[in-house]
């Protein structure tokens, strides 16, 4: 005679038991899948920094070791520092781009362009031929990984940062990698370019930032990082971003952390955004960038690019 066994479930005790231990364990494994997550985008984010860094170098050795700089109207002595109302860093890689407002596509972004249609569309030294489009792979690297928000300031160029006061002035949009030159627009674009530099440089020992993350406000010349260029502790730039002038700020691709940068001499690293120098706290932007005129308590500091030449930052624009 066959014995029968009645199957048993789980009793109400047992099953809460296993609920539990499975929200438990969702507990313990998203934050760790988070920051597995947010450490790929940095590590992508960096593979596209140092991708530029090796596009750049290229250039600078067909170019008597010049970074790309954009080229100005034949009279104008200012090249340094009018970069930005050339077309600033997507006059490097397109001539005519085309920005959207309100879901339309109705909004010419390139300022910098001249001729009256894409096929048309040069530069101030009359080249149809973007300086940066030969030499880059993919325009995909322009937009960052990591970077969940940028803004689009709505029209034409900002000609006098000092006007906008505030980074929220402009819609929030969502940085979309460009896949045609049409697309590269500043919200687009995920990193700062510093324009004036050179791969080799006797009077700079050594090497400076030379592209890398970008803030959520208008990283043009002296409003850099919030103001960091101005050395003002009243930066409105930076009271509105909820920091103080030369650091990032939580709205930024890497939150207050810091950033991803590609360096003259091509190497690429993730800097901190409180650097210690002295045993004083200082930005990325004094430690690389500072003048004894603004901060006299970095006298000597050997990685500021004005250690040897003390105004040879005066022939840089910070561009976005």
């Amino acid at each position: 005679m066959k014995k029968h066994h009645s199957a048993q479930g789980f009793t109400l005790i047992e099953l809460l038991v296993v609920i539990a231990i499975i929200a438990l364990l969702i507990g313990i494994l998203l934050p760790a899948l988070g920051k597995a997550r947010e450490s790929a985008r940095k590590a992508s984010d960096l593979s596209n920094v140092r991708s530029m860094g090796l596009m750049m170098t290229l250039y600078a050795n067909d170019h008597k070791d010049w970074f790309p700089v954009l080229p100005t109207p034949g009279n104008n002595a200012n090249v340094f520092g009018d970069q930005h109302k050339m077309g600033g860093v997507a006059g490097l890689f397109s001539h005519w781009q085309v920005g959207t407002q309100d879901g339309t596509i109705d909004s010419p972004e390139g300022w910098s362009r001249l001729g009256g249609s894409p096929d048309d569309s040069r530069n101030w030294a009359g080249s149809k031929t973007p300086i940066m489009s030969t030499y880059v792979d993919s325009l995909e690297v322009l937009t960052s990984p990591a970077q969940k928000e940028d803004y689009d300031y709505h029209g034409p160029p900002i000609i006098n940062p000092s006007t906008i006061s505030s980074i929220d002035q402009g819609r929030p949009v969502r940085p979309q990698p460009p896949g045609s030159e049409f697309e590269v627009i500043s919200y687009n674009i995920s990193y700062l370019y510093l324009s004036g530099l050179r791969a080799v440089e006797p009077a700079v020992t050594y090497p400076v930032p030379l592209w890398g993350t970008e803030t959520a406000g208008p990283d043009i010349g002296t409003s850099a990082w919030y103001g960091g260029g101005t050395n003002s502790a009243s930066s409105s730039l930076a009271t509105s971003a909820g920091t103080t002038p030369g650091f990032y700020s939580e709205f930024d691709t890497f939150g207050d952390e810091g950033g991803n940068f590609v360096f003259s001499d091509g190497h690429a690293e993730f800097l901190k955004n409180q650097q210690e120098y002295k045993g004083i706290t200082i930005s990325i932007h004094d430690l690389f960038f500072s003048s004894t005129d603004t901060r006299p308590d970095l006298r000597g500091n050997p990685q500021s690019i004005n250690a040897h030449k003390k105004d040879r930052s005066v022939f840089l624009q910070t561009i976005d």
